[in-house]
């Protein structure tokens, strides 16, 4: 039996009009992520935590570090922000460890058919085992999703790097589209960072944009925080309180916004 909250999305989204959804969703989503972002963090804080502000970074500043393999320190969904001490920023693990990372630079950087590919390789040997791989049951899934990497990745060389409002506002092509985004605020689907206790940016979601973003060189892309680590929290506040040098060292850093400068 399903659980209790996913008959209510079902009950939502089966008698609930559409376009009524992708009017009224976003903007309720993004209440429940500033609620909850409040009384989880900034509530404790000076530094504002605002979960749908963006900042622009350089796409390799985040240093080939994801922290996949320990997003259970989160204790809720990728739209509510959190401040957490402790190790977690320590236990990361390399980008390059991701085997669609090497696919993609593959592909894109070295033009290889995903084919060739040796991410795509396991893939289909793992499809032929019986498994579903990557959402994937059959060759035909499989292509189809790299067909829209493929999209992804000619939309950002040819047209320039959009963000989720502008792609909205402007209506356009939408190449690795999910109809469930539409039922979230925008900025919900921007690449996701963390940030050390040292302010270094670690990748939390949002690899195939941000690796793509790499290969083509860009200088800058918007990105939401998820995480920041409490010594890196209190750095913000102490910056948004002193004129001092200190806050001459961190001016810079792309999370410490205008409000605190």
């Amino acid at each position: 039996m399903r659980p209790v909250a996913g008959q209510l999305k079902d009950a939502i989204k089966y008698t609930v009009p559409n376009p009524l959804l992708i009017r009224t969703l976003p903007q309720a989503t993004r209440w429940y992520a500033e609620i909850m972002t409040w009384y989880t963090c900034g509530r404790h804080y000076n530094a504002p935590i605002v979960p749908t502000e963006m900042i622009k970074i350089n796409p390799e500043s985040v240093m080939s570090r994801m922290t996949s393999k320990t997003k259970s320190v989160a204790s809720h969904s990728d739209m509510v922000c959190e401040v957490i001490g402790g190790d977690w920023d320590k236990h990361v693990g390399a980008l390059s460890e991701y085997d669609l990372y090497n696919g993609l630079v593959e592909r894109f950087e070295n033009g290889a058919a995903w084919e060739s590919t040796e991410f795509y390789q396991s893939r289909v040997e793992s499809i032929r085992d019986g498994k579903t791989k990557w959402g994937c049951s059959n060759a035909d899934e499989l292509k189809t999703r790299l067909s829209k990497l493929d999209n992804l990745y000619q939309n950002i060389r040819d047209n320039g790097y959009a963000t989720q409002s502008e792609i909205r506002q402007k209506k356009l092509n939408k190449p690795a589209h999910y109809r469930s985004n539409e039922y979230l605020y925008p900025e919900f689907h921007e690449v996701i960072v963390n940030v050390d206790r040292d302010g270094e940016f670690i990748l939390h979601d949002g690899r195939h944009r941000l690796v793509i973003a790499q290969i083509l060189e860009l200088k800058e892309i918007p990105v939401r925080v998820k995480l920041r680590h409490k010594q890196w929290q209190l750095i913000r506040d102490k910056v948004l309180s002193s004129s001092s040098t200190f806050s001459d060292e961190y001016i810079q850093h792309p999370d410490i916004t205008l409000r605190e400068r």
